[in-house]
């Protein structure tokens, strides 16, 4: 399967889908961020909280710049 990266999208396309995102559609964002984070620090057990913070942290940066740049 082929994922399209953010990249791709022009700039207005990326802040209108900023600036549209769901709750759902946040969370399911930073569940995926978490998911790589707890992958990348060797799947240890007893982070979940820290991945969480740490992959909110990014996601919402990103939507902010990403915003700042529409």
């Amino acid at each position: 399967m082929m994922f399209k990266s953010k990249m791709n999208k022009p700039e207005s396309m990326r802040a209108s889908i900023s600036k549209t995102m769901t709750k759902d559609q946040l969370n399911a964002e930073i569940k995926k961020k978490a998911q790589e984070l707890y992958e990348k620090r060797g799947r240890r057990p007893g982070n979940d909280l820290e991945n969480w913070l740490e992959a909110e942290r990014i996601v919402k940066a990103s939507l902010s710049a990403d915003l700042k740049r529409a």
